[in-house]
């Protein structure tokens, strides 16, 4: 404010001129912001800028603790006179003016959809299984060597990728066989019937059909039967992209 009209010793006071100085000092009393909060600002509320040690807006009994003008555009928070944190127009920083992101550059993720996010790159990782295996292990890495949707799919089952049944004599492998000897052939055949004698493929007492007396272990071949209908290994599945942040 300024004293409108002053005044000497021993000179006339005027009421105008007296009105005048009060005018001016209502006015600025008006116009000047209460400490108790009944009435409000009504227009910008301007600071000095501050420094990290002494901040523009602080606390009265913490005055190395607020905010400031680091540069141009830019705030900063500072605690016990050193900046931890500033905001610009990318968002809020580190006190080294790094972005705060909630993942770390180099962490990877899954991503239901078809492209890496902004601020990710995607890998060149297709068309296989995830397996999960304890930390510290081989986690980020890939092996096997047929693709997912090659083991996954419809397809004919081969002979030849069934097992042989090997039947022992633990595993109740005792079974029946017929012997059959031809013509011409004299023979005496121990079986469970007793003695048998063979004589120019003729029968002389007993039966053919005799159990195996050995116990030794040998390969039987599983027929696979049917019409060769392929089986349905198709799984469904849900497509995702592994990303890395940058």
């Amino acid at each position: 404010m300024s004293v409108t009209n002053s005044f000497s010793s021993g000179t006339t006071i005027s009421s105008s001129e007296m009105n005048a100085n009060f005018t001016d000092f209502a006015s600025e009393v008006t116009n000047s912001l209460p400490r108790d909060g009944q009435a409000a600002m009504t227009g910008q509320l301007k600071i000095a800028a501050g420094t990290a040690a002494a901040p523009g807006l602080i606390f009265s009994t913490d005055t190395n603790t607020g905010v400031y003008r680091v540069a141009a555009d830019t705030l900063g928070i500072a605690v016990g006179g050193s900046l931890v944190a500033q905001f610009d127009s990318t968002g809020a920083q580190t006190s080294s003016g790094e972005n705060y992101d909630a993942f770390a550059a180099g962490t990877s993720m899954l991503f239901y959809q078809a492209a890496a996010p902004t601020g990710w790159t995607a890998e060149s990782i297709n068309d296989k299984a995830i397996r999960v295996v304890s930390s510290g292990g081989t986690g980020g890495s890939e092996g096997g060597t047929t693709a997912f949707s090659s083991v996954l799919t419809s397809r004919t089952i081969a002979q030849a990728n069934l097992p042989n049944v090997n039947l022992t004599a633990a595993s109740n492998g005792a079974h029946t066989h017929t012997v059959t000897i031809g013509y011409n052939i004299d023979a005496q055949v121990s079986g469970g019937a007793g003695d048998v004698l063979m004589r120019d493929g003729e029968i002389i007492n007993g039966s053919s059909v005799y159990t195996t007396s050995s116990n030794g272990a040998h390969t039987h071949t599983v027929p696979l039967g049917g019409s060769g209908t392929a089986m349905d290994f198709a799984v469904q599945y849900a497509d995702v992209i592994i990303a890395t942040k940058d």
